[in-house]
């Protein structure tokens, strides 16, 4: 198994966070503005909103129809400014 993590400056366009293959990601917004995630065409407020400041980090599943391994790529937008979200990954190796 092996570890990936990351942190990403999210501003009001909406960007690519992070692209996983079939496990779950435990993200974080330590920024101060909300992030809402969601696919490319993520708006603010049409999506899942990661609080300002989070204390504890959320689990977001990213599993293909079948449970098969896709690139499933999560995207944000901040509301109001620009935010810091982090990330944690766990990949299965072999």
């Amino acid at each position: 198994m092996s570890i990936g993590h990351g942190l990403v400056t999210v501003t009001t366009a909406a960007a690519q966070i992070i692209c996983t293959s079939n496990q779950p990601v435990l993200m974080q917004n330590i920024g101060a503005n909300p992030v809402t995630i969601g696919g490319p065409g993520v708006t603010v407020g049409h999506g899942v909103t990661l609080p300002a400041n989070m204390t504890s980090p959320i689990s977001v599943p990213c599993v293909g129809g079948s449970g098969t391994p896709l690139g499933v790529p999560i995207y944000g937008t901040a509301s109001g400014g620009s935010s810091n979200v982090v990330f944690l990954t766990a990949t299965w190796d072999g």
